[in-house]
């Protein structure tokens, strides 16, 4: 069951990342790169916006954090 699990969240965690073949170490870090810039919060005005970014931000950290932890990323 474990096992299932942590498939699921790898699975979601390249979702996160819009990246379709997680033994893709270079398409993973390519989009995490690309998407933290798209997604920090300094490059947002308003109060709701910045609140949206940090959280699409935190996502996307944590989504690559998964991966790099289960692979050399």
């Amino acid at each position: 069951q474990g096992g299932v699990q942590s498939m699921s969240a790898v699975r979601e965690a390249l979702d996160v990342l819009e990246v379709a073949d997680a033994g893709d170490a270079g398409a993973i870090r390519k989009a995490y790169l690309r998407l933290v810039n798209k997604w920090h919060p300094d490059r947002f005005q308003g109060e709701d916006d910045k609140v949206k970014a940090a959280d699409m931000f935190r996502n996307v950290t944590d989504a690559y954090a998964l991966l790099k932890e289960r692979r050399d990323v």
